[in-house]
């Protein structure tokens, strides 16, 4: 849900989020994010997106 909305602050908290999750990538993430919300419109952004909160989520301490 966090994804699909993607405000700031769920953005921030997708970070947090990252190392609990379990995906074991972010295209398996947003694969997922998809077969969850299949009405969603194709973003051609969104596996970076993920990418760059899994990033973010490993330099955190």
């Amino acid at each position: 849900m966090k994804l699909y909305r993607a405000g700031a602050q769920d953005y921030e908290d997708l970070i947090s989020l990252w190392p609990l999750s379990g995906f074991a990538s972010p295209e398996t993430a947003a694969r997922m994010f998809y077969d969850a919300y299949p009405h969603a419109p194709e973003d051609t952004f969104l596996t970076g997106m993920i990418r760059e909160i899994a990033v973010k989520a490993a330099e955190r301490p």
